[in-house]
């Protein structure tokens, strides 16, 4: 096994404990540092230190701390994948096949515009500031 970077704060045989249950529960390398770090930190964060407890006591704890912490990492991924799935699926239905027609919309809106509103919409769709747009348009004048 590596170094580890845990050192008085786990012991090797805690730090083996949680890599072969994370590995077990399916997670790459990246996610099980990640899952280590929260895990140490919840283990920081008890009242009674954690190596000032009796080992055999932290035998019997730690297996409880890692799986809740490990299946709150994967409650998590599920909660990201779904919000990424619906987003997928409102900017789809926003946008779709239908993109090239709204823009054939838009500017079917703007040729109803008189000739120096025209001219703005333009220069908003090339990119230009409203600063930029507002000298050029003679809206306001740069000293």
């Amino acid at each position: 096994m590596a170094k580890s970077n845990y050192q008085g704060v786990l012991e090797s045989w805690e730090e083996e404990l949680i890599r072969g249950r994370a590995k077990r529960m399916g997670f790459d390398r990246f996610e099980t540092d990640d899952a280590i770090q929260a895990i140490v930190l919840v283990l920081l964060q008890r009242n009674e230190p954690w190596q000032e407890m009796p080992k055999e006591q932290r035998q019997s704890l730690l297996p409880a701390i890692v799986d809740n912490q490990l299946c709150k990492f994967i409650r998590g991924r599920a909660r990201r994948q779904r919000y990424e799935e619906r987003v997928s699926m409102v900017v789809e239905a926003s946008y779709g096949d239908n993109e090239m027609i709204r823009g054939v919309d838009v500017w079917s809106v703007v040729e109803g515009l008189d000739q120096r509103q025209q001219a703005i919409c333009q220069l908003l769709a090339e990119g230009y500031s409203i600063t930029v747009i507002a000298v050029n348009t003679g809206a306001i004048v740069q000293r």
